[in-house]
């Protein structure tokens, strides 16, 4: 059965580099009559990686520990839903997830009505670039990452599923970054396609002897006819993202959600050009500027999501997360090499717009497209310092000996940067980018600038005045402290200068969006109707202040201590009580722990019962925590047991302060759900429309 299965992959492999290879003799003859073979190439190998991925599912749901990657993942106490999850735990498993989603997004892509709008020129180099993208997955899958290696002597039980990946939010943040990971290789396929074919703004050619046909409209552009696309992989991999953020802290137990680690970079980097795509394709759409740099842009995202696996999967880089080397990180640094030196040459290549007859308008600086410039530029520089800073290690070893000749004895040239250096870096240029939207819509991008004159003022004294309010509240109320002087210079301000004001300003930005957008509501309330483009893009924005402002509060001040209890003794943090009411041991399967009832009191009042755990896997030397929360729309109060002594009756208790953590899942929900308004517009146009926004 299992040889079965990877002689499927092999012949989709086959499949894709013959379709591939034929295409490309039919690209170098000027010709087209063999669209209609990728086209059937294509739904065979997604037939076909359908097949192999149904297989190992069978394999997982039947504990066959027979299979090498089930008795690595996978054990007889795990649950149904853990087992079949355990297909994107390692990394053959995940790879061929990936390339199979890549496959049916294709294949979704053969029947729509965009597709049908586009060139036999543009289908071909489609396919051409389409076929190659999976033929390199399908050669790692047949390769180095090989699924489908069985046993001579099966073991009796398997390893089991790592216990940090046996939780909720790890069901779903892997498979969703695979998922928009895959869904951007539409919209990157297409924009090289048509950049390569020339064929955008020209008519599709209709079959020979069709004379009673209409001539069909012009080819529209590539972000207009892949925008579903677009915006189902931003809101997957927004969703992944913010998922792995609230898995890191729910099942961690250090109280945090971002800790700047590489394999949490990997997928940001992709999400920010993703995101900057987003705001030039407005641009290109409205105001036919920025072609070139906009079909560079979503062909960069998704050499990022390869370069972001080569970071987890290379082994070049240590982390939490990330997998030894398997062999595929020099084929996968390669792939990325070849695929950005194809970008940039489509970017050269890319046509003009042929809709506008003296070409596109003058680009101002000074209006909206100016703004929406800056805030692309602010994204790309941020993605860009977070790979530099990710990558500091080894680029480091690469420059050791023309660093070590200018300062020998720094030790920072060695070693990774810390997570104060990536605050440091990155989180004024975030709280930039929310002002930017505060004020964005109210900049005219043409006439009529003096009846929003009012407005910008305002904003801009909302934004000034609640600065003071915020840099002087924030400490006093939220802080490690108990309260003070309000009218004294907070320590975060004297000891950290300007850096101690990201969190103030990022407050006051927040702040500033809300009543932009309130305003908005008030005086333009056709731009949030239903099915609008601008409904959603309002909504990510709502949702991304609130996701600010929570990170300002509860990064900076949350507010921890760590405790030792023994059974009905008490122990202070600010103004809260916590009693350790019962202490107690138990056993589920696969594992042993011990259960701490934490009671929690503020100003005489209960406010609720906390019940970590710390547990130790049979299967699994280290021991794990499960931490428990009270929820609050204020400060959370959350608890991880982190040591127990029964000899002694003592417990180890970590207990942590996050003031307006929940904000940021509520405006990270919001953020993911928002853009569906524009999917749901997109069913509303005609085919080949412009996708202009509202």
């Amino acid at each position: 059965m299992y040889i079965f299965a990877f002689l499927l992959l092999v012949a989709a492999f086959l499949c894709a580099i013959f379709c591939a290879g034929a295409i490309c003799l039919q690209i170098w003859q000027r010709q087209n009559s063999l669209t209609g073979l990728a086209e059937k190439g294509a739904c065979a190998v997604a037939g076909l990686m359908s097949l192999s991925s149904f297989i190992l599912l069978g394999a997982l749901s039947s504990n066959d520990f027979s299979l090498e990657y089930v008795a690595s993942y996978s054990d007889r106490f795990l649950p149904l839903f853990y087992r079949l999850t355990s297909f994107w735990a390692g990394q053959e498993g995940s790879l061929l997830f990936w390339g199979w989603g890549i496959s049916l997004f294709g294949a979704f892509f053969l029947t729509s009505r965009s597709y049908a709008g586009l060139s036999p020129e543009t289908r071909l180099w489609f396919w051409l670039f389409m076929l190659t993208l999976l033929a390199f997955f399908l050669l790692l899958l047949t390769g180095w990452s090989n699924p489908f290696i069985t046993f001579s002597r099966p073991p009796q039980d398997g390893q089991g599923l790592n216990p940090l990946l046996q939780n909720p939010g790890m069901i779903f943040h892997p498979p969703l970054l695979f998922l928009g990971y895959g869904a951007f290789a539409v919209p990157g396929c297409l924009a090289l396609a048509q950049n390569f074919s020339g064929a955008r703004g020209l008519p599709p050619e209709r079959p020979a002897g069709n004379t009673a046909a209409r001539r069909s409209p012009a080819e529209a552009p590539w972000f207009s006819l892949s925008r579903p696309f677009i915006l189902l992989a931003w809101i997957l991999l927004s969703a992944g993202i913010i998922l792995g953020a609230w898995w890191a802290y729910m099942e961690l137990g250090w109280g945090g959600y971002w800790a700047w680690d590489p394999v949490e970079n990997a997928s940001l980097i992709p999400w920010l050009i993703s995101t900057a795509c987003l705001h030039t394709s407005v641009l290109e759409s409205r105001r036919g500027l920025f072609s070139r740099l906009n079909a560079f842009l979503i062909s960069l995202t998704v050499i990022a999501t390869f370069f972001a696996t080569y970071i987890v999967r290379s082994g070049a880089i240590k982390s939490l997360h990330a997998y030894p080397d398997g062999g595929v990180g020099l084929p996968l640094l390669a792939f990325v090499g070849l695929g950005l030196i194809l970008s940039l040459l489509a970017a050269l290549r890319s046509p003009a717009r042929r809709s506008e007859k003296n070409g596109p308008p003058p680009f101002n600086p000074a209006g909206r497209e100016g703004l929406l410039f800056l805030l692309t530029l602010l994204l790309l520089i941020l993605a860009l310092t977070i790979l530099t800073a990710t990558m500091w290690p080894l680029l480091s070893k690469l420059m050791s000996p023309l660093l070590a000749w200018f300062q020998p004895s720094s030790p920072a040239f060695s070693r990774g940067l810390g997570e104060e250096a990536y605050n440091r870096a990155c989180l004024p240029l975030f709280a930039l980018i929310a002002a930017i939207l505060a004020f964005c819509p109210w900049v005219s991008q043409g006439e009529g600038g003096k009846r929003n004159r009012a407005v910008l003022i305002f904003l801009g004294l909302v934004f000034l005045l609640s600065l003071p309010f915020f840099l002087l509240l924030m400490e006093n109320f939220f802080g490690k402290g108990s309260g003070g002087d309000i009218f004294s210079l907070p320590d975060s301000l004297r000891e950290e200068g300007f850096y101690g004001m990201t969190a103030p300003l990022s407050a006051s930005a927040s702040l500033t969006v809300f009543l932009s957008l309130a305003l908005l509501l008030l005086k333009k309330p056709g731009m949030f109707r239903p099915g609008t483009s601008s409904l959603g893009a309002h909504g990510v924005h709502l949702g991304l202040a609130l996701m600010a402002l929570g990170i300002a509060f509860s990064g900076p001040y949350q507010t921890e201590g760590s405790f030792s209890l023994r059974q009905g003794q008490s122990a202070f943090l600010k103004d809260y009580s916590i009693r350790l009411d019962k202490l107690y041991t138990g056993e589920a399967p696969g594992y042993s722990f011990y259960e701490a009832e934490l009671v929690i009191n503020r100003d005489g009042r209960e406010l609720g019962v906390m019940s970590p755990q710390f547990r130790q896997y049979a299967k699994y030397p280290q021991s794990f925590t499960e931490a428990a929360t009270i929820f609050s729309l204020g400060s959370e109060i959350y608890s991880s047991l982190l040591r127990v002594d029964p000899s002694r009756g003592l417990a180890e208790v970590h207990i942590s302060l996050n003031p307006l953590v929940n904000w940021v899942w509520l405006g990270g929900i919001l953020l993911c759900l928002a853009p569906l308004t524009g999917l749901a517009g997109r069913r509303r146009r005609p085919a080949g429309s412009s996708g202009k926004a509202d």
